[in-house]
């Protein structure tokens, strides 16, 4: 893999460190810096391809470096120490490098979904062309608005020519204007019955993506009563809330504040909910879920698939290949959501 390595400060001896290990694992690896003088003692392997004056520079060599597609993976050293991976400037990202480890991916599609990382249609293509033998099904989960609704047709259209497994909708106008491929229907939060199960089976939809809101008996009602294939996560952060409204950056517009964090948190009786406000607004749980001890139960009763959500997972690697194995294992922050937990509310004057 080529992979470039961006040290937005002085030289540091980290960066050469991360350079050596990097290509002793058999990577071709670059180094964009403002000073190339203390990399003299890299080995010869290692390039240096571009001096860097200020951000604009470094966009600009991001972008020179992609068109002649010399970067497969940046990882970009700032200020404080930490080196931080960033999605949206792989030409060929992670789940490409993670291939052995999962049987399938959930893509989701820029300005069609909502709660995930997204793709424009030529990275999904990308993808798809690096992995082989692989399902790969494209999340189109957004709420849909009329002006949606040119773009949603011509998404459709195009990916009728893709080799994907299904489309997950959450929006009826996917059904309406119909596609080649399986739909999974996929409404988060409300998919949590059999009887709309039966509902959507009867007009040709494969598969339902359960909520996570409801428990482990419930799950097994709707799977003995439904003739479709069910789809559950088992692992990750789940998101809870989503609003069209642009809830933080207005918070910071209001309070004149300047912090452009990716991620903030909101903090209720002492957890942390992650907070991401880019096109939309979405909050996610405050623990991991974390159902590998449910698998054998799960597969028990005849499901087959497994979602995990990579979400500010760090151990993302090592998480799938202890799912790979079926080994038990706790993680920081867990919990189980609503598996053992009714969600009963009554309202009360």
């Amino acid at each position: 893999m080529k992979i470039c390595i961006v040290n937005k400060k002085y030289p540091d001896i980290n960066v050469s460190i991360l350079a050596k290990n990097l290509y002793e694992k058999g990577h071709e690896v670059t180094i964009i810096a403002k000073n190339i003088e203390s990399y003299n003692l890299i080995e010869n392997g290692i390039k240096i391809m571009y001096v860097l004056d200020d951000n604009k520079m470094l966009s600009d060599t991001i972008v020179e470096l992609q068109k002649h597609g010399n970067i497969d993976l940046i990882y970009t050293y700032s200020n404080n120490n930490d080196i931080n991976i960033f999605l949206k400037y792989r030409k060929v990202p992670i789940v490409v490098e993670l291939k052995e480890y999962y049987d399938g991916l959930i893509l989701s599609v820029e300005n069609l979904s909502i709660n995930y990382q997204t793709f424009k249609l030529d990275e999904i293509k990308e993808i798809i062309n690096n992995i082989k033998n692989k399902e790969i099904f494209i999340n189109l989960n957004k709420n849909m608005h009329n002006e949606d609704i040119p773009l949603l047709k011509k998404t459709l259209k195009e990916l009728d020519n893709y080799n994907i497994k299904g489309i997950l909708y959450y929006d009826v106008s996917i059904v309406n204007i119909g596609t080649n491929h399986d739909l999974v229907w996929s409404a988060c939060h409300m998919t949590t019955n059999y009887k709309t199960c039966e509902f959507w089976n009867k007009r040709k939809v494969k598969y339902t993506f359960l909520s996570n809101e409801i428990t482990l008996e419930e799950i097994k009602e709707i799977k003995n009563n439904t003739k479709m294939e069910l789809m559950i996560q088992v692992f990750g952060y789940v998101p809870i809330f989503a609003s069209i409204r642009n809830i933080v950056k207005n918070y910071r517009k209001t309070f004149n504040l300047k912090d452009k964090s990716k991620v903030n948190y909101i903090k209720h009786e002492n957890e942390l909910y992650p907070i991401v406000n880019e096109k939309e607004t979405v909050v996610y749980n405050s623990k991991i879920l974390n159902a590998i001890d449910e698998i054998d139960e799960y597969e028990k009763i005849g499901i087959k698939y497994f979602v995990i959500n990579s979400f500010l997972i760090d151990n993302i690697e090592e998480v799938l290949k202890k799912f790979n194995k079926k080994e038990k294992f706790q993680t920081e922050n867990e919990g189980k959501g609503f598996l053992y937990e009714e969600t009963i509310y009554k309202v009360t004057k």
